[in-house]
């Protein structure tokens, strides 16, 4: 059996360019082929422990959200690398305001079972306050080279996993 991918693409449908993360995890898996499934997220960073929890069921785990900060242009990719030590670098917060950081730190704490090779992308927009649904044209043409740049990071052919 081949490698086991989960792609999570994190953001809001109703929230315009909030919602790459969900865009660009659906064309990431359905491009990745088999082995890979995904799942479009939403919730508190907390709740991403339940996607992990129990025996291991992934060898890979690609997180994938969007950045509003200015420091990628739209559409650009960046993969982001989690420090090491399992102290976030702002002290603890509440569980009421966790974010990824935290919920990482929390799992190492716990003992929670995390996928080996955990991945984590950004991905430029804009503006990711406005509601309503679709992406921006410029996300929408960029999405294709988005998932190829994710794909080819994870060691992927565009006809599935590579052995």
């Amino acid at each position: 059996m081949g490698r086991r991918l989960l792609v999570v693409g994190v953001g809001s449908a109703i929230r315009g360019d909030d919602g790459i993360g969900p865009a660009v995890a659906e064309a990431v898996a359905r491009a990745g082929g088999r082995g890979f499934e995904w799942t479009p997220f939403d919730g508190s960073a907390l709740d991403l422990l339940g996607a992990f929890a129990g025996p291991p069921q992934y060898d890979c785990c690609a997180i994938i959200d969007c950045l509003a900060s200015g420091r990628l242009e739209e559409g650009e990719v960046a993969r982001l690398l989690p420090p090491d030590d399992d102290a976030p670098a702002g002290g603890w917060l509440s569980s009421h305001h966790a974010g990824i950081l935290e919920t990482l730190a929390m799992a190492r704490c716990l003992d929670t079972a995390l996928p080996a090779d955990l991945r984590f992308y950004a991905v430029g927009v804009k503006d990711a306050t406005a509601f309503g649904e679709g992406l921006s044209a410029g996300l929408v043409a960029c999405l294709p080279t988005i998932a190829a740049e994710i794909l080819s990071d994870l060691g992927v052919g565009l006809e599935g996993v590579n052995p």
